[in-house]
């Protein structure tokens, strides 16, 4: 499966891809818990719906945003974990690279939007899962191969570095 997954501490977004590049399945994980529990209970979803091996999307840190940094460090340290652990391959896309991939660097949400609407074809009821579909479709492109791709997009791919979990090949 080519999965992208859209950390946020309220609302993660989590796309699944089949072998052709087809949407099996979106969702967002919204813990009812604060603190610690919220982290726990984002990890122990992460366990539950993502069965490896997995080729996956992560989007990375937004380095410029100061407000609750160190939360959101430990949910992707969570998050990173849970992949490693898994055995999955996967790739931290930085924020802006997403947005490129899709439209622009500095794209706003509503155009993120109508970029999934436009290249893909699919709509989503939250941004988290627009980024997350996003992210999958990077995955996809990257560990499957898509001739459709943009000579941007190509050159996007070739900058990623690529992590492997335990016992992953």
């Amino acid at each position: 499966m080519y999965i992208g997954i859209d950390p946020s501490l309220t609302s993660t977004g989590v796309v699944i891809l089949d072998e052709e590049g087809n949407l099996v399945e979106s969702r967002r994980i919204a813990p009812k818990t604060k603190n610690a529990a919220r982290l726990v209970e984002i990890e122990n979803a992460i366990w539950d719906y993502l069965k490896p091996p997995n080729k996956i999307a992560l989007e990375g840190y937004s380095y410029g945003s100061f407000a609750g940094r160190e939360v959101i460090g430990e949910l992707g340290g969570i998050i990173r974990r849970a992949l490693y652990l898994q055995g999955s391959t996967y790739v931290i896309v930085p924020p802006a690279t997403l947005k490129k991939f899709a439209a622009k660097g500095n794209a706003k949400k509503d155009e993120l939007r109508l970029a999934a609407f436009k290249n893909w074809g699919v709509e989503f009821k939250s941004n988290d899962e627009v980024d997350a579909y996003i992210l999958a479709r990077i995955s996809y492109a990257l560990f499957r191969g898509d001739p459709k791709l943009t000579k941007m997009q190509e050159e996007i791919l070739k900058k990623l570095e690529v992590h492997h979990g335990k016992h992953a090949a």
